[in-house]
């Protein structure tokens, strides 16, 4: 076998061996799933992110602060009694669990991590090279940290965090040796990945590219007013410029539910009301995306894709052709938006389709919510979420209950 070299994250190492990565090299699982050696290992890691104030300033670091606290996870045990407590199997870890993690959404490789983890299993993530923003680097921090100390050492053989160039040899060894691949990184990657060779029995668990659309009740957004106001133009901005719309369950398309004059008020409220917040809120250069905007409407309009435009660089929507297919459509990014009218939620049959991941949601009656949940009955949207909460995490995403995924149920007869 060739000498294959990584660079290591956690727990650090800046050159070494695959062959030297711990959770290769052990051979026994101590952790059962959801062990309180595990729940304290994350708690500790949730009031380390909450407790530096400076640190958790960016929403997407709260938001996993608060998803790592004890009392959320033990939430997710009580929601899983059923799969753990069945007296006809055991449950046991899968094993080595190998993460190709996304470098668009650059904290998903803890998520991915956390669930893994969570069952029981070991871990290698492979992350991007281009993730060194210091955000990312505080976590590899944070959980180094926790490893150096004796409660938690026993993580340096779960937690192996590597980053590699394109390497087949070094992808067909970590898949060869692992027992199930998550696979994040879309189409492409996923194509790539399966193509190198792995054990007969390695799961490959794959998360293709999505398409997510925001369906917005016009009379709701023009009711709303004060604080619930504000509310809903954080919540929109945290579901869309978080990562720069480049995550799957963030919208590219928005729909306008109500009367054709009741919709037409309701973009520019939005749109009046975005300018200011993201002029205030947003870090990324406005100058470049307006450039990168420009050629992508000119695309869009040469391919019958979009009939109008509104809005300014901050907050640019792009009105859908009959042609248009906001199913397939991916903007590119930064607060570009399609839309359409619709006056019943019945117009949306168009979005059930594999392709769509999140529909989410802000101001919809009852009625129109049961109809969303009807659309979802077959083969497309995974998720219905509010408006706010598109890219929050769950353990059941893209149709996978990711706990059930990652164990194995050992049968016993009584």
């Amino acid at each position: 076998m060739k000498t294959l070299h990584l660079s290591q994250h956690t727990p650090y190492s800046e050159d070494l061996l695959c062959s030297e990565l711990s959770c290769m090299m052990a051979s026994t699982y101590v952790l059962k799933p959801f062990d309180v050696r595990t729940l304290d290992f994350l708690d500790a890691l949730s009031k380390s992110i909450l407790a530096d104030k400076t640190y958790n300033r960016r929403p997407e670091i709260a938001a996993l602060g608060f998803w790592l606290r004890k009392s959320q996870l033990t939430k997710m045990f009580q929601e899983q009694e059923h799969l753990l407590n069945d007296p006809q199997y055991k449950v046991a870890p899968l094993g080595k669990v190998f993460h190709i993690c996304p470098a668009n959404v650059d904290t998903m490789f803890i998520y991915s991590m956390v669930v893994a983890l969570l069952m029981g299993n070991r871990n290698v993530l492979r992350i991007s090279k281009r993730m060194d923003a210091p955000h990312v680097l505080g976590l590899f921090e944070k959980l180094n940290l926790l490893i150096s100390t004796q409660k938690f050492t026993l993580f340096k053989d779960y937690i192996n965090i590597v980053s590699y160039d394109h390497n087949e040899d070094i992808s067909t060894y970590l898949s060869s040796a692992s027992n199930v691949r998550l696979i994040w990184g879309g189409d492409s990657t996923i194509k790539t990945f399966q193509s190198f060779g792995k054990a007969p029995r390695t799961k490959d668990i794959v998360f293709a590219d999505r398409i997510s659309i925001m369906i917005l009740n016009a009379e709701s957004v023009l009711s709303c007013e004060g604080k619930a106001w504000q509310e809903l133009l954080r919540n929109f901005y945290n579901d869309a410029y978080t990562f720069d719309q480049m995550g799957c369950s963030s919208p590219q398309s928005i729909y306008f539910l109500g009367s054709p004059k009741g919709c037409e008020l309701a973009r520019k409220k939005l749109s009046f009301g975005l300018e200011e917040f993201i002029l205030n809120e947003y870090e990324s250069d406005i100058s470049s995306l307006a450039s990168l905007k420009l050629n992508r409407m000119v695309d869009d309009a040469l391919n019958g894709n979009i009939l109008t435009h509104t809005g300014n660089n901050l907050f640019r929507l792009l009105e859908l052709s009959e042609s248009g297919d906001s199913s397939s459509l991916h903007g590119c990014g930064g607060g570009y938006f399609y839309y359409r009218d619709c006056e019943e939620i019945a117009e949306l049959k168009v979005l059930k389709v594999p392709k769509v991941q999140t529909i989410s949601y802000f101001g919809l009656a009852e009625d129109s919510k049961r109809h969303l949940e009807d659309l979802a009955f077959g083969e497309g949207i995974d998720r219905i979420v509010k408006v706010g909460h598109a890219l929050s995490f769950h353990y059941i995403w893209d149709g996978y209950n990711l706990f059930q995924e990652l164990c194995r149920k050992v049968f016993i007869e009584r």
